[in-house]
């Protein structure tokens, strides 16, 4: 059974909200892993779009097939998805918390641009292992999966920002859109909670230094585009560097303020002209 359960009446949460949204009303999508069907349902219920799905668990595909109209059972990167769809198109492809679990998700994403018509796009969403959250746990030595989460045992790629770029860039895509669920560490299924004020100090520090430090998920659209050159990856890579560099300078501004102020006060003091004429003397 698909680890992946829900309610039975369970309403989109705000995870799944965001690539829902996108994805609009009375459209022809490919869901790409639809598990038991939870998102598929909200599709075609709520949003009245005609759904096809693709899933590798049988029984949890069961769970979905009342939501399908068409419903395919087998791995994504193995299969000749044009082949089993006769070569149908689609307004929308999603794959909503996928990619993480794909050997290769640059070749899947490659491989579905023909099922894309004119002016189609697609929607991923994907967990951020650069989480505040995940870091923490790494740096105080511990990485240990878990059944869900941003540490899942059956993901076997892990994504950043700048990796999200790259994935879409290699398969030929341009990342149009880009939103992001956000989750404080806290709120996490770690659930960090530094007691000490070192501890404390570093989850703050790493939040200075990751603008990304409490995105749980991004949410991407992106077309196909003709060729693989973009260079998004290498932009993002680069505004992420001048941000840092921008927060460095105000560190240094605000640190020398601090020690000009100091300077000022011990000028101040009834000492200082003795001092500093003593001074002068032994300089002679």
């Amino acid at each position: 059974m698909n680890k992946y359960t829900y309610p039975e009446n369970q309403q989109p949460t705000p995870q799944n909200t965001k690539l829902l949204a996108l994805v609009g009303e009375n459209k022809q999508v490919l869901e790409v892993g639809c598990a038991m069907g939870f998102q598929t349902r909200a599709l075609h219920e709520i949003q009245r779009c005609q759904v096809t799905g693709i899933e590798i668990d049988p029984d949890a595909a069961n769970y979905a097939r009342p939501y399908c109209e068409d419903l395919i059972i087998g791995d994504i990167e193995t299969m000749n998805v044009g082949q089993l769809l006769h070569d149908r198109q689609f307004d929308v492809i999603t794959f909503a918390d996928v990619l993480e679990h794909l050997k290769d998700p640059a070749a899947v994403l490659y491989k579905m641009k023909p099922l894309l018509r004119e002016g189609a796009y697609v929607l991923a969403s994907i967990p951020n292992i650069a989480h505040c959250s995940v870091v923490y746990e790494m740096a105080r030595g511990r990485f240990a999966y878990r059944s869900l989460g941003l540490l899942d045992d059956t993901h076997i790629r892990f994504f950043t920002l700048q990796n999200v770029y790259q994935t879409f860039e290699k398969a030929g895509y341009l990342v149009v859109a880009l939103d992001r669920n956000r989750l404080p560490a806290s709120e996490t299924e770690f659930k960090t909670n530094p007691e000490t004020d070192e501890d404390r100090q570093f989850l703050e520090y790493i939040k200075q230094r990751n603008p990304d430090a409490e995105t749980y998920q991004f949410v991407v659209k992106a077309i196909p585009i003709n060729g693989t050159d973009t260079y998004q990856s290498g932009l993002i890579a680069a505004q992420e560097q001048i941000q840092l560099l921008v927060q460095d300078a105000k560190i240094n501004e605000k640190r020398i303020r601090e020690l000009e102020s100091h300077l000022a006060w011990i000028t101040k003091q009834p000492g200082y002209r003795f001092l500093s004429a003593i001074s002068h003397m032994i300089k002679r």
